[in-house]
Formats: structure tokens, C-alpha cells, sequence
């Protein structure tokens, strides 16, 4: 039985006097559609350099949907000035050459001085392209401390886009907020990440604007107050600092959430909460990652007050309580054993979780035997006919 063969069709090329055979360029055979999309996966560089292939390929780049624009990725010297010029240049010239398509995503990301206003232009051309997708990590003012956020791109935002579905926007580089809240109807997943004290008012009235949105994710918060008011949010995530040389925020974090369609909430981080929710009757899922203070650990860094760290296994009680509705559960180990240190409140409070199905505990121990207790007060409300733990001691996962 003969194998089976792939026919590939082949051309004649005439080389000197001798007539050869050549393998036909199958990939540019291939309609603009799908090479489209192979192209969206590789950062917008390497895409113009497809432009010296061959006359198939000359414009072919000034059509891709997805632009990918990275400081970092770009050739040349980190800090070298030559560099931000360069990249400057080439960020206007892809503006500038690509045709008038509609762009889908819009990635830009400089961790170095970058010009604000070159920044504010890829805002209005991804608008004024129907962008779906926008990614932005400037930094635009690396050398200076608590900077505000540049008025030229708080007044790009600040444009209502009727297309737009998904923002990502870092703001690590700016102590004050834009100067106004942002305003995006169809806007379905919003991204904010390093988020200090003064963006709380910023992020509670961008959310009340973004009346479709489904899915929060804030990164890298440092916030004493988030007041978080969205009736059709589903997946909200909250990570707080958690940096290996700072011990994170050394305040209690007063949450309060109004989203009564939420089906997954995601806690993490140097985070003391005291949490506070209008019922959520569809929640699902709840990943709990506190990271516990140390004295000895932390000695050389600030760290809260001891009544603060006495006040916080009650306080993680009273939210499991509030989450109470979840049946997919994942705590960390630093979470159960900041529980275990108030076994007083453990044994007078009823179990939080009335239908708990799954318990997951993430991380190992540092002790080697697991808090019972804490184990106890977080199933033994549970109705369900079956419940699955999985539990890491002593080198290995246990499944119960």
C-alpha cells in the first residue's frame, strides 16, 4: 500500500539554459482574509518588514486589522535617544501609510518617556477607526513623581467611541487620574492597572458610565476606598500590590459592591478588607489570595497596625459571609491561617458557604498540618450531597 502524498503544484523557472522546476509560494497564495490573521499574532515591526517579500506582499500590512506598537521590542538601545526618535518616526509612519480599514486591537506599550501628544494621536486614529480593542502602557512623564495624567490624553479618552468593547490602560506612571471620568457605551472589559488612592472616585463613576460592562480587572491597586456600582458585571478582579521588597498597603480597604448579575470574584494581594456587597445571587466562583503580614518578615518596611491585623480574620469572615452564595471556592493558605488566628469567631459564626460544592486551598502551608477548624467553618454549611476539597500538606496534593 503506497503512501499517501501531498501533490504540490510547481512552475517552471528557467535558470542559465536549463529549464527547472519550482516549488509554487503557496503561503502568498492564500487570500488577504487569512493572512490577515496570521500577521495580527506578530507585533507591527515584524509586519512592515513583510512588505520587502515581494509585489504580493508590498501593501499587504497596511490592511492588517491588529496594530502592535512595543518600545521595548523595538531595535535599538533601551535608553538611547536615537531609539525614541526612531520610534517615534515609525509610529507616525504607520499612521500615516496604513489605508482606512477599521482597526480591531490597538496595542501600545513604552515604559520609557514617550511624547504624550504621540500617544493622544494613536487614541484618535484607533477612534476614528472603529478600534474594539485598545491596550495602552505609557510613560510619558518616567522621570518625574506624582505626575498627573496628561491633559492631552485625558481629552483623546475622553471621546465617547461607540466601538469600542475592551480597554486596557496602565496607569503606573501617574499618581492623579485622567480628568474625567471615561464615558464608553458599548464597553464590555475594562483593565486599570496601578491605581492609587486618588483613582477611586475616577474608577467608581467610569464604571457607572460603562453600563454595559461584564468584566473588571484592576491590577497593582494601592486604594483605601473602591465603590464598585455595575448592574450587568459578571467577573470582577481586584489585585492589590504584592511586591516581593514592600509589604503592600498598610490600611484597611473598605469594598463595597453593587453588581447583583456577578458570577466570579478574584481577591489578591497585601489587601485588608473590609468588605461590604448588596446580595449577589448568581455568584459562582470566589479566588481568595490574601497575603499575610509578618513583623519579622517586614521589620525593616511599615506594616499595619496590630489592631488592624487583629481586626482581619473577623473581616475575611464577614465577606466569605457576603460571598456566601458560591459553590466553586479557592482560597490561599496565608488566607486560611489568617482565619485560624481568631478561632474564637470561627466556632460562634455559622459557615459561610451554604451551597459549597468545591474547596480548593492554593500554596502550600508553611506548617504542616492544615487548620481543621478553618476547614470545618468552611464546609460544614454546605447542602451539597458532594463535596471535592483539594488540599496541598506535607509535599502533596490530597484530594477529599
Amino acid at each position: 500500500m503506497g503512501s499517501k502524498r501531498r501533490h504540490q503544484k510547481k512552475k517552471r523557472k528557467l535558470i542559465g539554459c536549463e529549464e527547472v522546476e519550482e516549488e509554487e509560494d503557496r503561503i502568498s497564495s492564500l487570500p488577504d482574509s487569512i493572512l490577515h490573521q496570521i500577521l495580527s499574532f506578530i507585533d507591527t515591526t515584524s509586519v512592515v518588514q513583510t512588505s520587502v517579500l515581494s509585489k504580493r506582499w508590498r501593501y499587504l500590512w497596511t490592511s492588517v486589522p491588529n496594530i502592535h506598537l512595543d518600545y521595548d521590542a523595538f531595535p535599538g538601545n533601551f535608553h538611547c535617544e536615537t531609539k525614541k526618535r526612531r520610534f517615534a518616526h515609525f509610529v507616525n509612519q504607520v499612521l500615516s501609510l496604513r489605508d482606512a480599514s477599521s482597526v480591531f486591537r490597538f496595542y501600545l506599550r513604552c515604559t520609557l518617556f514617550l511624547d504624550a501628544d504621540l500617544v493622544k494621536n494613536c487614541i484618535y486614529y484607533a477612534f476614528r477607526h472603529n478600534v474594539q480593542e485598545l491596550l495602552l502602557w505609557p510613560d510619558c512623564n518616567s522621570f518625574l513623581e506624582h505626575s498627573e495624567f496628561p491633559g492631552c490624553l485625558s481629552e483623546a479618552l475622553g471621546i465617547s467611541s461607540s466601538s469600542l468593547i475592551s480597554l486596557t490602560l496602565a496607569c503606573h506612571a501617574f499618581a492623579m487620574p485622567p480628568d474625567k471620568p471615561l464615558r464608553l457605551p458599548a464597553l464590555k472589559n475594562l483593565g486599570l492597572a496601578g491605581c492609587c488612592h486618588d483613582y477611586a472616585n475616577f474608577i467608581t463613576e467610569t464604571v457607572g458610565n460603562c453600563t454595559k460592562l461584564e468584566t473588571l480587572i484592576l491590577d497593582d491597586l494601592e486604594l483605601n476606598s473602591l465603590n464598585i456600582n455595575a448592574p450587568n458585571l459578571r467577573n470582577l478582579e481586584l489585585h492589590y500590590y504584592d511586591d516581593d521588597c514592600s509589604c503592600g498597603s498598610c490600611f484597611e480597604s473598605m469594598i463595597v459592591i453593587s453588581a447583583p448579575g456577578l458570577t466570579s470574584f478574584k481577591l489578591e494581594g497585601h489587601a485588608l478588607p473590609v468588605f461590604s456587597a448588596v446580595s449577589l445571587p448568581c455568584l459562582h466562583n470566589v479566588h481568595l489570595c490574601l497575603k499575610t503580614w509578618s513583623f519579622d518578615e517586614y521589620e525593616s518596611y511599615d506594616v499595619p497596625d496590630e489592631e488592624i491585623l487583629q481586626r482581619m480574620p473577623l473581616n475575611v469572615m464577614k465577606m466569605l459571609e457576603q460571598l456566601g452564595e458560591a459553590d466553586y471556592v479557592t482560597l490561599s493558605m496565608d488566607t486560611v491561617e489568617a482565619l485560624a488566628k481568631d478561632p474564637d469567631s470561627l466556632n460562634n459564626r455559622p459557615s459561610p458557604f451554604r451551597k459549597l460544592k468545591h474547596l480548593k486551598l492554593t500554596t502550600p502551608s508553611r506548617s504542616s498540618n492544615l487548620p481543621l477548624n478553618v476547614i470545618a467553618y468552611l464546609t460544614k454549611g454546605s447542602s451539597s450531597d458532594t463535596l471535592v476539597g483539594d488540599f496541598y500538606s506535607l509535599g502533596k496534593w490530597i484530594r477529599a
